[in-house]
């Protein structure tokens, strides 16, 4: 699973503030969003952990250091030389209790608070989640920016950027039809369509828009409808 929270890149110390504001948000709004008691108090207990790793990391890796230093000096020092205490490791109580995954389980619940009823940005800015690129200030206002190009034999190529969509669904109208219709569910760029060839084998007038896709379900607004000319 791709992480989407967007906060796996920053230090420790920063996941740590970044986790301990999520999971206070997390408490007061989880059960509204769907999530169980149990879902609730696993993120909880792996802000703790983070908190724990990242307070106590530093005296972690001095230790290691340390170590390794007297490590080369008793195996490669020079004989006569005065040998060195032995580094004491800094007293530490054990760290939290959780579950094994603890990013996989962060990356699942951002996930599901986005696609819940009523997301926002206002859910997105409490939670300290990034709007994705793409999805605009609201998941409701995500709207895409296809872009055409043709090939010969009435093939139409549709560029677009999925940014942490799924991919998009593609409608077509050719020649000024009464509606548009459904081409298919694209989670590539470029997406192909191939269109009828028209009477006399002319040029065919194609209109195509796009709607982003999570999951299976189409989200977000139509794009701008764009035009161009099929080549036969």
């Amino acid at each position: 699973m791709r992480p989407s929270s967007r906060w796996f890149p920053l230090k420790l110390s920063q996941q740590a503030v970044w986790l301990r504001n999520f999971a206070a948000r997390f408490a007061e709004q989880g059960s509204a969003l769907g999530f169980s008691a149990a879902e609730i108090a696993a993120i909880e207990a792996d802000a703790d952990t983070i908190e724990w790793l990242a307070r106590n990391q530093v005296a972690v890796e001095t230790f290691k250091r340390a170590a390794a230093s007297y490590r080369r000096h008793v195996l490669s020092g020079k004989p006569g030389t005065p040998l060195n205490s032995y580094p004491q490791p800094t007293a530490l109580t054990p760290p939290p209790g959780t579950a094994v995954g603890v990013y996989r389980r962060i990356a699942e619940a951002v996930e599901r608070i986005r696609v819940a009823p009523g997301y926002s940005a206002q859910t997105a800015a409490s939670f300290g989640i990034r709007t994705v690129r793409g999805e605009g200030a609201d998941l409701n206002d995500a709207k895409p920016n296809p872009k055409l190009r043709v090939l010969p034999g009435n093939r139409v190529l549709v560029r677009f950027t999925r940014g942490d969509f799924d991919g998009v669904e593609l409608q077509v109208r050719v020649d000024n039809a009464e509606k548009f219709t459904n081409f298919g569910r694209f989670l590539r760029s470029p997406a192909e369509i191939r269109i009828e060839p028209g009477p006399e084998n002319l040029p065919r007038a194609v209109e195509v828009r796009a709607r982003y896709l999570r999951g299976n379900d189409p989200v977000g607004q139509y794009s701008d409808t764009d035009f161009i000319a099929t080549i036969p």
